[in-house]
């Protein structure tokens, strides 16, 4: 019994062991094997947008500027800008299609990042009143939302993301491998435990009591 005892201790010790090293090893090895990353960019530049936009003092510089900005940012990333949409009651619609990489985008990574923002009847009328005459088109009485005295405009920028979703997609792909080979790995190396701590020293015991008992 003592030996049995001490081989299944060795056998529990072995196992518990290589269990443990399994573990750490996935823990380890996938956290490198993710391209996820929490980008709150575009809320950010949605939002410099806007404030620059309602402003009574934009101009088409002050536009083009955040527009060129925008556009620096994105460049050498791999999220790609592919369309800037801003929209006004002081100056032109801004509304630019930028090359992108990708020869052929699917809809499926093309992601739009979009905003509103409203300015008041009043606020454009005294515009208007100041000299600011290109706001006059937008004293429509309905606008473009359910209360008459306000007008919506729109601010949107539009990303390309297969690049980001390609790399999401080998990573899935190599941690699937990866699993696959541990488990296969693992499980050998468990089955080459239980040989060499028991089927072994088992198979001489019987050896052994077979070997006496035919002696007798």
């Amino acid at each position: 019994m003592s030996t049995i005892r001490r081989l299944s201790n060795e056998l529990s010790a072995v196992l518990s062991l290589r269990v443990a090293f399994l573990v750490m090893l996935l823990v380890i090895v996938i956290p490198f094997l993710s391209y996820t990353v929490n980008d709150y960019s575009q809320n950010a530049w949605i939002s410099v947008i806007k404030t620059i936009a309602k402003n009574e003092s934009c101009t088409p510089w002050e536009i083009n500027n955040v527009a060129r900005k925008v556009f620096n940012f994105y460049e050498p990333k791999d999220s790609q800008l592919i369309n800037l949409h801003i929209e006004s009651p002081f100056v032109p619609t801004f509304d630019r299609d930028y090359d992108h990489a990708t020869s052929v985008l699917r809809a499926s990574n093309s992601y739009v990042f979009l905003s509103t923002y409203f300015v008041s009847n009043a606020s454009l009328a005294a515009s208007v009143a100041r000299g600011y005459t290109n706001a006059a088109r937008y004293l429509l009485p309905t606008g473009s939302s359910d209360d008459p005295s306000k007008i919506y405009f729109t601010v949107s920028l539009t990303l390309d993301e297969t690049i980001p979703n390609q790399l999401n997609s080998l990573y899935g792909i190599l941690i699937i491998v990866l699993v696959i080979m541990v488990l296969v790995g693992f499980s050998a190396s468990f089955n080459n435990a239980v040989q060499m701590l028991v089927v072994k020293p088992m198979g001489k015991m019987v050896s052994i009591l077979s070997h006496r008992h035919f002696s007798r």
